[in-house]
């Protein structure tokens, strides 16, 4: 279970939610993630472009790693990561906020960084796909630093 600061939403893994729990409880487990990826539109030859798309999938389980000094590789002391195992859903890089936002699939999981997690969604049965319910508006956004122009600073 996880929670996001500044009194915002209550996320629980899928995996610590038994089967009576999850038929009695709200799921609060689907949620919204942003992440950079590449954009290849300006041309073959040109360098590409990150650029944040939204993502919507269900937390598996979180995943506390720490990395253990390692000066050749810039890690001077111990640090601890928070990872999240998210299975996927297939929105065609859809914001539910903006648009009507459906999936019927899932895709393979993926590990993520917690941070990028920005908030619980609902979703809505109609027949065989699911709406998401992003109710987040422009309040809960990941934000990308620069590590370069952090270090400038």
């Amino acid at each position: 279970k996880v929670r996001i600061a500044n009194g915002g939403d209550k996320i629980r893994a899928a995996c610590a939610v038994s089967q009576a729990q999850a038929e009695t409880t709200r799921d609060s487990s689907f949620v919204r993630y942003t992440l950079l990826v590449q954009n290849h539109r300006r041309g073959r030859d040109s360098e590409p472009e990150q650029i944040r798309q939204i993502f919507y999938g269900q937390l598996e389980s979180i995943i506390d790693v720490v990395l253990p000094r390692a000066p050749r590789i810039n890690i001077a002391m111990p640090k601890r990561h928070l990872l999240a195992l998210v299975m996927p859903c297939s929105t065609g890089g859809r914001g539910a906020t903006k648009v009507v936002t459906t999936y019927s699939l899932t895709t393979a999981p993926i590990v993520i960084d917690l941070r990028t997690v920005e908030c619980v969604v609902g979703r809505v049965r109609r027949g065989n796909e699911w709406g998401i319910v992003d109710r987040s508006g422009d309040y809960a956004r990941t934000v990308f630093v620069d590590p370069v122009q952090q270090e400038e600073q």
